[in-house]
């Protein structure tokens, strides 16, 4: 699914989007992007643990998970949920400050 949403991601803004001159100088593009890395990084973490604890499972070496350990995934977690939330908020208030900004602004004075 990662995958998969990178490259539909990857095709929208070279290929089918408004391409990259366009979101290249988008500040909030770039904010989403920073969501998405930290995303990615966020979910090593549990990722790695689940795996490792699987194997020593298989291998019947399984220890019960300390508390230390349930309260630390239980943070990157509720962090990887914050962020997965935050890309579409991100996208939408991109799309809002376009509308905002294709606008002219009439209403200020200006100065000569």
């Amino acid at each position: 699914a990662g995958v998969a949403l990178l490259a539909s991601g990857y095709y929208r803004t070279t290929a089918y989007g408004k391409g990259w001159d366009f979101y290249s100088h988008e500040p909030i593009f770039w904010l989403k992007m920073v969501f998405v890395c930290i995303f990615g990084a966020a979910t090593l973490f549990p990722t790695t643990t689940i795996i490792k604890r699987s194997i020593a499972i298989r291998n019947e070496k399984f220890e019960p998970m300390s508390e230390k350990l349930a309260k630390r995934l239980t943070s990157v977690l509720t962090a990887e949920i914050v962020m997965l939330a935050s890309i579409p908020l991100a996208a939408t208030l991109m799309v809002s400050a376009l509308i905002v900004c294709v606008e002219p602004l009439h209403f200020l004075p200006v100065r000569t």
